[in-house]
């Protein structure tokens, strides 16, 4: 609490009066259902576990066909056969893999060209330093070369349950990094929780390790079997096991978080741009381009994915061969088009393979992205193998003839209830690994929304260990959280930001405020029962609210709700006179703090660009540095990174829910300084009408078209939240004066996308959140709608032109602002002038077909009128300007009427003459007949 004078109660006298002033639209906020977002949540849960059902569904069938179409593949190259394929069938198979492995990394490589290069710049996608550059291309080559091992030369020694139970055995080496990291990484004060965890994973291992050694030595040393009757046949297959263990142990290695992680180390530059566009406005050196990066993994997965096609490509074709016989070699270069001829079945079970590996791939960022993990991405991936491990049991040959299911189905020294038993042994003990790291270490995401970055290591796939790779490459949450130079470090500090509720006001209806007021307290509550863990404090920005010491009868109504919505009264409240008026603040709960600032008209300037530069330095230069006077000046850079501005405007109604949806967009990602959400207009009449198509146009089409081509260049002041290191970045540009005609129209007539634009030019980029909901205001009548459109027109203009112009230095400036996207104002702001020449057009047009009137003539009084107005509004007075308005709007209504029903006429007797010319040729060619 300030210290100050206790509010006076000699000011009680002036709420009598408050009858009195002007009561608008009273009603409005009578069709808002409180209740609204209760309802809304519980539908959005039922919406969301139907998603999930959907994804786990798609992403289960999906895996369960991509796993029966591989082992279909890999069965034409099979040992176990009881009649030996011809070396038709066997290129076929090796054909099929080599599609199956090299269109995927092919994929890959194109995909993080296209984010990582084409887009992008150098600094916002580096690439990995040296070392990770050795580490990963190493790594790739290495694990090309266990693929290969494994497929083309213990996999046909394999029965196909067998193949598909061992391909899950990816994650002994993921299980004992884990164990060291646990106690590298938490908190000491967890050691039970660490042994817990330790212990359940080191059981995990000797269970797994258990079932990959003993089975083949139950079988081999103990039942003394004999799998295959040649003798060097049976050597090669103990050998073939071996180095399939020794594979898949290495590909444990090279796909733990560890690993990969090493291998997406950015070769980080920071870049300082003394940028001479803006420095006219404020004479210091700007930072852009700052180097927030978490990691190079797009530019490092191009190349990755580039090293493993070639390896693939090279390496593949010389150990199949190797292993079959090169006279296998003349056979295929002597019948290429036999080879590659694979007929209507395998060509499908290779389509299917692949278009559904890329399909898994991306539900499984979906399933993540929504925070859906559990339901639609862990559990069909740990249930996928034992499914189609038992749905092969079922089908027995039908899908591969000739290969028994098992390798034991055909020893009589064995029971079939001894062999379901080591199958069963060999599942459980082959996937216990896989099922402890998923359900330890892999929770869903706090962020709603999350980015690819923050979800996986490297943005790519592996067609033939899909689910664990893909297990695997999930971030776990200590990868998450831990400190790194990157946009998505302490992703958890978000909880403990601080958000500053900073709202304008001037001549309200009580409706209004009362509705401020409890959309403020709502918020409050939520952060009270644990649904909002941030901090809140309300400030509201009151033009022209006093004079001297005494306040208005606006900011009086504005006190005498709080009782009603905040349960406070004056007596609990501190008064303070400012250099700017005076300042009145009430602890609201441990929650809330609310305070209002009553300007003084003749201390400080109105209108509602001057607030906003009034809480902006508040807020950046006042509150932040006092609150964390003890902090070393990066400790201070990181509580602006955790600082937000929530602006509203007085008569807007939002929920927690909506300011949670914002604060989510903004943790996942450091380098987006603003996040608006979607506005719903409010009224009844013709001219809401209107806006509330506009406001459906503007939010769903316009913003997200400029949130997915490069940024949002308008977040509007009634509803969006801001990052407070990205207003600090442009604040003093921001609070300059109007010194020329086109400042007025960039700065005072549209001060929300003034500074968005400085934000853009920044270098910050801007986003549009769908699901964060508000609803305000919208002008009711003619005149206001007027007036508010003269402002908003000619300043979206201006600012478009703004930055078009310094389009070459914002592209360099923004990485997220490309050519293409400033290409696309470039049409905006062409069309937008083309406009009125095209309604002329189409009104001429109109008259002519309807009416017949001459298309010169027409059109000579339609520019006639055009230019009359232009005449009105740059040489009458304001008044006449609205009245001339309205009257060309009625006119022009009546004329665009009239020329509908003339085009329907005219289109009616088009079509009744069409039909007495078809009915007369009719009668005309019977009677001839």
């Amino acid at each position: 609490m300030e210290t100050g004078q206790s509010i006076s109660d000699s000011r009680l006298i002036q709420l009598q009066n408050l009858q009195k002033l002007p009561q608008p639209r009273e009603n409005a906020f009578e069709n808002i259902d409180r209740e609204q977002p209760a309802l809304q949540k519980r539908v959005y849960t039922v919406l969301k576990w139907l998603v999930g059902c959907f994804l786990f569904v798609g992403m289960l069938t999906g895996l369960v066909l991509n796993q029966l179409t591989l082992a279909r593949t890999i069965s034409l190259l099979s040992k176990l056969r009881v009649h030996d394929l011809d070396w038709l069938d066997k290129m076929q198979g090796f054909i099929m893999l080599m599609f199956i492995i090299l269109v995927p990394n092919l994929f890959n490589a194109a995909r993080c060209y296209l984010v990582g290069t084409f887009a992008k710049d150098a600094t916002t996608y580096p690439w990995p330093n040296k070392t990770s550059l050795i580490i990963g291309v190493g790594a790739s080559v290495l694990e090309m070369l266990c693929i290969i091992e494994i497929l083309f030369v213990s996999a046909p020694y394999l029965p196909p349950d067998v193949f598909l139970l061992i391909l899950a055995a990816t994650f002994s080496a993921a299980i004992l990094l884990r164990i060291c990291n646990i106690y590298a990484q938490e908190e000491p004060e967890k050691l039970w929780k660490k042994f817990g965890k330790s212990c359940l994973l080191l059981l995990s291992f000797l269970i797994h390790t258990a079932g990959l050694l003993g089975i083949p030595l139950v079988l081999i040393s103990i039942l003394e079997l004999k799998l295959i009757e040649a003798v060097e046949d049976q050597i090669m297959q103990v050998l073939s096991y071996v180095m399939l263990i020794t594979s898949l142990f290495t590909l444990s290695v090279l796909w733990s978080p560890n690993i990969q992680n090493l291998t997406i180390q950015p070769h980080l530059k920071v870049t300082t741009l003394k940028n001479a566009f803006l420095l006219k406005f404020v004479e210091t050196e700007i930072t852009v381009n700052k180097g927030v990066q978490a990691n190079a993994r797009w530019k490092g997965g191009l190349l990755y994915s580039c090293v493993k096609f070639l390896t693939f490509l090279v390496l593949a074709p010389l150990a199949f061969f190797s292993h079959n016989g090169f006279e296998l070699a003349n056979k295929f270069f002597a019948n290429l088009p036999n080879a590659f001829g694979l007929g209507i079945n395998l060509s499908f079970v290779l389509g299917v393979n692949i278009i559904l590996a890329a399909l898994v791939y991306a539900m499984g960022y979906i399933a993540c992205s929504i925070c859906s993990q559990r339901i639609g991405f862990l559990l069909p991936l740990t249930c996928s193998t034992p499914l189609t491990v038992i749905l092969m049991q079922f089908l027995g040959n039908s899908l591969w003839p000739g290969i028994p299911n098992t390798m034991l189905s055909h020893y009589d020294k064995i029971s079939d209830t001894a062999i379901n038993v080591i199958i069963i042994f060999l599942g459980i003990a082959v996937l216990t690994t896989q099922f402890s790291y998923t359900w330890i270490f892999l929770k869903k995401s706090k962020i709603v929304m999350a980015t690819d970055d923050l979800l996986f290591l490297l943005p790519t796939y592996n067609p033939i260990f899909l689910g664990e790779y893909f297990l695997l490459n999930r971030r776990v949450d200590s990868m998450m959280s831990e400190k790194a130079d990157g946009p998505f470090a302490k992703i958890e500090n978000y909880d403990k930001a601080t958000i500053f509720i900073c709202s304008t006001m001037y001549h309200e209806s009580e409706l209004e405020m009362k509705n401020l007021l409890l959309s403020i307290k709502s918020v409050a509550d939520a952060a009270a029962n644990g649904f909002l863990k941030q901090k809140f404090e309300s400030h509201i920005f009151f033009d022209g609210a006093n004079q001297g010491r005494d306040l208005n009868m606006y900011a009086m109504r504005l006190i005498s709700l709080l009782k009603e919505c905040f349960d406070v009264g004056l007596e609990d409240g501190m008064k303070r006179y400012t250099p700017y008026g005076i300042q009145l603040a009430w602890t609201v709960s441990e929650q809330l703090r609310f305070v209002i600032h009553c300007k003084n008209g003749k201390k400080v300037k109105n209108k509602k660009r001057w607030s906003q530069v009034m809480y902006m330095y508040y807020t950046l230069f006042f509150r932040v540095p006092t609150d964390n006077d003890y902090l070393t000046e990066e400790e201070l850079a990181e509580h602006y990174e955790r600082t937000f501005i929530l602006t509203t405007d007085a008569d807007i109604v939002f929920t927690p829910e909506s300011v949670k949806s914002l604060i989510e967009m903004l943790a996942r990602d450091r380098t987006v300084g603003a996040v608006c959400a979607r506005t719903h207009p409010l009224g009844s009449g013709p001219v809401v009408w209107y806006q509330v198509f506009d406001y459906a146009v503007g939010h769903w089409f316009q913003k997200v078209a400029e949130n997915i081509m490069g940024s949002v260049l308008c977040c509007p002041g009634c509803f969006s939240l801001f990052r407070a290191s990205a207003l600090k970045d442009v604040v003093q540009i921001y609070a300059s004066n109007v010194s020329l005609a086109k400042d007025f129209l960039t700065k005072d007539m549209g001060e929300d996308r003034w500074l968005c634009t400085l934000l853009v030019q920044h270098g910050w980029r801007l986003e549009y959140c769908a699901v964060s909901e508000n609803f305000t205001f919208c002008p009711d009548h003619f005149e206001e709608f007027y007036k508010q459109r003269r402002r908003w027109i000619p300043s979206t203009l201006a600012n478009l032109f703004e930055l078009v112009s310094s389009g070459s230095q914002t592209v360099k400036n923004n990485n997220f602002i490309s050519y293409l996207f400033v290409f696309y104002q470039i049409l905006n702001i062409v069309s937008t002038i083309l406009s009125p020449g095209a309604v002329i057009i189409v009104l001429v047009g109109g008259v002519t077909v309807a009416f017949g009137i001459n298309e010169y003539i027409t059109l000579a009084v339609q520019l006639g009128i055009a230019g009359a107005f232009m005449l009105v509004c740059l040489y009458t007075s304001q008044k006449t300007q609205l009245n001339t308005a309205k009257i060309l709007t009625g006119v022009y209504a009546l004329m665009m009427t009239a020329v509908v029903v003339g085009l329907l006429g005219q289109g009616a007797s088009s079509i009744g003459d069409t039909l007495n010319n078809y009915y007369l040729n009719v009668t005309v060619t019977n009677f001839e007949n």
